[in-house]
């Protein structure tokens, strides 16, 4: 009885650990911080959006880039009512080394991609930030004040 009154709290245990340990293998677990496109907003997935500046998938893009530039569907969302509390960092995919922009700001893109019906751009500053020849970037997205990341599931290459 006394091995039984131990092994319980053990199996219990297990169990739970394997129900948050398991997302599956079939590819369709959202990546990190949870975003998956077009998909309802959330304190981590703050919006639809994707990245206009540079190209998404572009490559030959300068080492000397300025900043990125974000789009998102509207501005009735979580993005566009706590906007700097969010910078861009941009991830070596080789390395995993991060290059960290400055707070999204409001920005034109009037002569950007316009993938939505109502598009509002967000600009994270590089500025003197210099970004390694022949990297492709993966373009996340991070929150400071919660601390979470998401993916935009697009990059560039330099």
């Amino acid at each position: 009885m006394r091995t039984l009154s131990r092994l319980i709290p053990l199996a219990l245990a297990a169990a739970v650990l394997s129900a948050c340990g398991s997302s599956g293998s079939s590819g369709s677990t959202p990546p990190v911080g949870g975003f998956s496109p077009g998909g309802a907003a959330s304190s981590c997935n703050p919006a639809q959006m994707q990245l206009a500046n540079p190209a998404p998938f572009s490559t030959g893009v300068s080492t000397n880039l300025s900043s990125v530039v974000i789009v998102a569907n509207g501005n009735s969302n979580p993005l566009a009512q706590a906007y700097g509390v969010w910078e861009v960092q941009l991830a070596d995919q080789n390395s995993g080394n991060l290059v960290t922009g400055g707070p999204l700001q409001p920005t034109d893109g009037h002569t950007l991609v316009h993938p939505y019906n109502q598009d509002f751009y967000y600009s994270s500053s590089l500025q003197g930030q210099f970004l390694t020849p022949g990297t492709v970037w993966e373009v996340l997205m991070f929150n400071t004040q919660q601390g979470c990341t998401l993916d935009l599931q697009q990059s560039f290459a330099t």
